[in-house]
């Protein structure tokens, strides 16, 4: 990685704290009940020379608490950095805790809120999402594993169950690590095969699936996994050979109303939305019909007979009739269930441009696109190029000069 780094030669402290301690010392519980930091908290630049100012930032930057500069770890990494040696320097900051009991965490918790706010608790969707960081996965098994990460057996915790989020809960009330403490299971659910990542765990569909005619997993998925809101991608003129009984086509007697403006959205969630219809989210827990669909998928045939009748999971992607919105698509534009869908959207270059987004949003405290937009495409290319490896596209972000120091100056 070749990095710009204004260098200034300065004598470092003596330092007197051992070696092997924690930079910083914080509750982990305490973590979801604060709101993130932002820019540099409590930095303090007297006395200090240019490479510790720098490493100061940092490391801020990479674990979202501030470091004990009288440490001797936290002089290794300024050694690190004097020498040009950045690569090694990150990797001793994603090693402390911070890292993922801060950093991660508050990048994980939106994922799982109706209100993307970081103060959500600790649940399964959250706890995937830190595990594939912390083991350096592919980033697309956010949206296409079959895997769960939950807590070890040794400390006592409730067992993992679709009907309640008592074990993450106990896991984050016990202080206990993800470092350590969190450990990655080959299977999300027993006697399940329809496992489509976060789609499918249990915090997904507690905001997703209960109610309604599961047509609103179509926006939030393109809301959260693609960074695209529906006024964006809504298309005039779509088809609606899919658009469900439920659906009127004659609002307070003026077709018009259905031609000019639900069909825009309901003709692409509709399309979709077969994808989900063997799922539900009932008495606070995950429902899914191995035959067949879901009833709900058409409830309210009366309001218009004529409509579209659900018989299994299929789904088309209409956004094809809008050559003017891209997407990036990289994978058929129709398919049978969950999984397909899912798997359309971790291939699109759409969902790498948006974790790019998120991250650089987390790591530097402010949007790319208002900062720094000439870099989004460069990092989307990179962070594919390395695998989808969400580590190396934090490395990336962090040493960026718009990041590390927005004010043009360390």
């Amino acid at each position: 990685m070749s990095h710009i780094f204004v260098f200034v030669t300065g004598l470092l402290l003596v330092f007197s704290v051992h070696a092997d301690q924690n930079l910083c010392t914080y509750t982990p519980s305490e973590v979801a009940s604060k709101p993130k930091q932002e820019k540099y908290p409590n930095l303090r630049t007297e006395n200090l020379s240019a490479s510790q100012v720098y490493t100061q930032k940092l490391y801020i930057r990479m674990t979202g608490v501030t470091p004990n500069i009288g440490n001797l770890k936290f002089g290794r990494m300024v050694k690190l950095v004097q020498q040009n040696k950045i690569d090694d320097a990150l990797k001793m900051m994603m090693a402390e805790d911070g890292f993922l009991q801060v950093r991660i965490r508050n990048f994980a918790a939106p994922f799982s809120s109706k209100d993307y706010s970081t103060l959500e608790p600790l649940n399964d969707l959250q706890a995937l999402i830190i595990g594939i960081i912390r083991d350096d996965l592919d980033a697309r098994l956010i949206l296409t594993g079959d895997i769960r990460y939950s807590g070890t057996e040794k400390y006592g915790l409730p067992e993992i169950s679709m009907k309640n989020n008592d074990h993450y809960v106990a896991f984050e009330s016990a202080n206990l690590s993800f470092s350590s403490d969190l450990k990655k299971y080959d299977q999300q659910w027993p006697n399940f095969d329809e496992a489509a990542g976060a789609l499918t765990t249990r915090a997904w569909a507690k905001i997703n699936f209960d109610m309604g005619t599961n047509r609103r997993n179509v926006p939030n998925s393109f809301n959260v996994f693609l960074c695209s809101h529906i006024d964006s991608w809504k298309t005039r003129g779509v088809p609606d050979v899919y658009v469900r009984r439920d659906v009127t086509r004659n609002n307070a007697g003026d077709p018009a109303v259905y031609q000019n403006f639900c069909r825009n959205c309901h003709g692409l969630m509709d399309g979709m939305g077969g994808a989900f219809a063997k799922f539900d989210f009932t008495d606070g827990s995950i429902q899914f019909k191995k035959n067949g669909v879901m009833e709900k998928m058409n409830q309210h045939a009366e309001v218009y007979p004529e409509g579209y009748v659900t018989t299994d999971d299929s789904w088309e992607n209409m956004l094809h009739y809008n050559p003017s919105i891209s997407f990036g698509w990289r994978s058929p534009m129709k398919g049978q269930g969950i999984k397909q869908f899912a798997e359309m959207l971790a291939q699109s270059k759409a969902y790498s441009q948006c974790l790019v987004k998120k991250v650089y949003q987390e790591i530097c405290g402010t949007s790319i696109l208002e900062t720094a937009p000439e870099l989004l495409e460069p990092l989307r290319t990179k962070f594919e190029s390395n695998g989808y490896k969400i580590r190396s596209l934090i490395s990336n972000i962090a040493v960026e000069r718009q990041c590390i120091s927005p004010e043009g100056v360390l």
